[in-house]
């Protein structure tokens, strides 16, 4: 019984270290973050965002999903090109809903909470030695190829739920229109 309240006790005494997020710890974290380039990451998502995933445009897309929403205007309009303009601004303001900064403290934070002082401190060492660092290069590299894949993914996605949504709104829209209440 002794060892399993000794055991209990060293636990929470290791728990609570961890938790707390020391000056020093902090600094740590952020050290880490830095390494991680967790700022790069975040600015490549937010690049990739804001860009339309296929050949065709946003606006475009947008008008099929919803030609009530663009009030008489369609691709075929001679303002098209100024549509395309103030879409891609509507679509570069929803992907400002963070900053690199922003994201990147957000993860010290959370590593300064959880992480102990030598977890930080060796998972630094590894991530400045050559092979971290030629591991951190491939990451990078490959979540900018992600970012670019997941904004496909997320662009047919919404398309997909968009045509389906379309389908049982008007479902519903006809019932109502039967019998209203």
């Amino acid at each position: 019984m002794l060892r399993l309240l000794l055991l209990c006790i060293s636990l929470t005494v290791s728990a609570a270290a961890c938790a707390e997020a020391t000056p020093e710890k902090m600094a740590l974290a952020k050290e880490l973050v830095r390494l991680l380039q967790f700022d790069q990451v975040q600015a490549d998502y937010l690049t990739e965002c804001a860009k339309p995933a296929t050949s065709s445009s946003a606006a475009a897309i947008a008008y099929r999903q919803h030609p009530e929403a663009f009030g008489g205007l369609s691709p075929k309009s001679a303002y098209w090109s100024e549509v395309e303009t103030v879409y891609t601004h509507y679509r570069e303001k929803t992907c400002e809903y963070a900053t690199s900064e922003g994201i990147a403290n957000f993860f010290a934070e959370k590593f300064a909470e959880r992480a102990s002082v030598d977890d930080l401190r060796a998972s630094i060492a590894f991530n400045s030695s050559p092979v971290g660092q030629r591991i951190l290069a491939i990451e990078v590299s490959a979540n900018r190829d992600f970012q670019k894949y997941a904004n496909e993914l997320v662009l047919k996605a919404t398309e997909e739920a968009e045509y389906q949504y379309q389908k049982e709104i008007a479902v519903l829209v006809q019932k109502f229109r039967t019998a209203p209440r």
